[in-house]
């Protein structure tokens, strides 16, 4: 499948996709591989875009490196990001 083509599918599936709703994704292809970076806003998201990506024809591996936004909790602390690319916060 043509890289554009690709591109398209996994955009347009992102984008559908009701567990992810999160257009701050970017998306790198190289040899069918393809990587996703930016920020969601949940560790539900961050699995679903993966898990919806990997699903599609011409993808043979996936590169999760999207990272979950801080988010300020209600006693005024700040919840940790968790970083998807070395899997430590």
């Amino acid at each position: 499948m043509e890289r554009d083509a690709l591109l398209g599918l996994i955009r347009n599936r992102l984008a559908n996709s009701v567990e992810v709703g999160a257009l701050d994704i970017i998306v790198e292809i190289v040899d069918g591989t393809v990587r996703l970076s930016g920020e969601v806003d949940s560790r539900q998201q961050r699995e679903a875009a993966a898990g919806a990506v990997h699903e599609l024809a011409g993808v043979h591996s996936v590169i999760n490196d999207l990272v979950v936004r801080e988010m300020k909790r209600p006693d005024g602390h700040h919840q940790m990001i968790i970083s998807a690319e070395r899997g430590r916060r």
